[in-house]
């Protein structure tokens, strides 16, 4: 099913842009309320956008949604995912394709032999990594996949035209982008709709985004039962890919009356997440000491410190620096939790940074950077 809310002769004097990701919703927050939206209101670009369900129809005249059926429930549906979104994406003829995930860079490969378009691969994960350090495979398997996929970005890119990384880091970590390559931070791009905070009577953890291990939702839990349950709830909310965490969230949150467990199998629209912040809402990002996130500067983190919230984070020196840059929050080692003093005076920091410029944290410059790019290619 697509969503058209466009004048025929007026798309015709535009380029045409498609992005094209997996299992993430057409409205995921980089793909669309980002780089998307940046391109669309431009006027140049007509822009594209196939993904996964869940989604919702495009209030932007030159930006389209394409949500597709993209199950890989079996090896035979993830082998022809590929062709499936080339053909597709074939039939708006983009002019330039976006790539967000190595499993579609075959289809990105067919797109430029077929169609002639200029091709981005945006580089969101360094999947090597993750699948090395984050241990959700045995040893051999991870270590097999890992090495296929590297593979994989190594032998298709060399037919792609740019790079886009999400994470500063990534121009050190991957050796096959050369210097073909625009670092677009995961920034946060206010929204277009100011956000009317709920009423809160308790302090609210929040918990958002992908809920996994390695950013610590276990460690949230069990730091959250140290709190009074009279004055603090904690809500979970986002996309939990992995069945086992889920089953050991359900399991640790049983009897907890003040937990709002909002985690999904399924991805989880950035407004619904968006919905669940208060007057007292804190965000808390318990990530675990990894090698495959301790270089990145989680979009969380750009978010909560953009929309006022103030935020306990793990101990990082590259986060500290932006927390201490903005008094934005606290250092919280999660296994031993603070003083409730500590959290209870984190509100102060909304007020002590309402006449601070926060260009750091915005998506403006990297709104330039994307348009930049795309005139210069296309």
């Amino acid at each position: 099913m697509h969503y058209h809310c466009y004048i025929e002769s007026y798309t015709t004097l535009k380029q045409t842009i498609a992005i094209a990701s997996t299992l993430k919703p057409v409205i995921d927050p980089r793909v669309y309320e980002k780089i998307g939206i940046s391109l669309g209101r431009s006027g140049k670009y007509n822009v594209h956008i196939f993904g996964a369900y869940p989604t919702a129809k495009s209030d932007h005249l030159s930006l389209f949604l394409h949500p597709v059926s993209l199950t890989r429930s079996s090896i035979f549906k993830r082998l022809i995912l590929p062709f499936k979104l080339y053909r597709q994406i074939k039939k708006v003829k983009p002019n330039l394709a976006i790539i967000t995930t190595h499993e579609l860079l075959l289809t990105g490969l067919l797109l430029k032999l077929f169609t002639r378009c200029k091709l981005i691969y945006d580089i969101q994960e360094n999947y090597y990594n993750n699948l090395i350090f984050q241990r959700n495979y045995p040893w051999g398997i991870r270590h097999m996949l890992a090495g296929v996929i590297r593979l994989r970005e190594i032998i298709y890119t060399r037919f792609y035209n740019h790079f886009i990384l999400a994470e500063k880091c990534y121009q050190e970590e991957l050796g096959f982008i050369g210097s073909r390559y625009t670092i677009l931070e995961n920034k946060f791009a206010a929204p277009e709709q100011p956000i009317e905070f709920i009423r809160q009577d308790k302090i609210t953890l929040l918990l958002s985004g992908t809920i996994s291990e390695a950013y610590g939702v276990l460690e949230a839990i069990r730091f959250f039962r140290h709190l009074p349950p009279d004055e603090f709830e904690l809500t979970i909310i986002g996309h939990c890919p992995g069945k086992k965490t889920y089953d050991q969230v359900t399991t640790l949150i049983q009897g907890l009356d003040n937990v709002n467990n909002m985690a999904s199998l399924q991805p989880v629209p950035h407004t619904e997440i968006l919905k669940q912040i208060g007057n007292k809402t804190i965000g808390i990002l318990p990530y675990q000491p990894n090698k495959s996130t301790e270089n990145k500067l989680p979009s969380k983190l750009y978010e909560y410190i953009g929309l006022g919230i103030p935020v306990l984070i793990s101990p990082n020196p590259l986060w500290e620096m932006l927390i201490k840059k903005y008094n934005a929050g606290l250092i919280v080692d999660f296994i031993t939790p603070p003083p409730i003093d500590n959290i209870r005076n984190s509100f102060s920091l909304i007020h002590d940074r309402l006449s601070t410029d926060l260009k750091e944290v915005m998506w403006n410059d990297e709104e330039n950077k994307i348009l930049s790019l795309t005139d210069n290619l296309i």
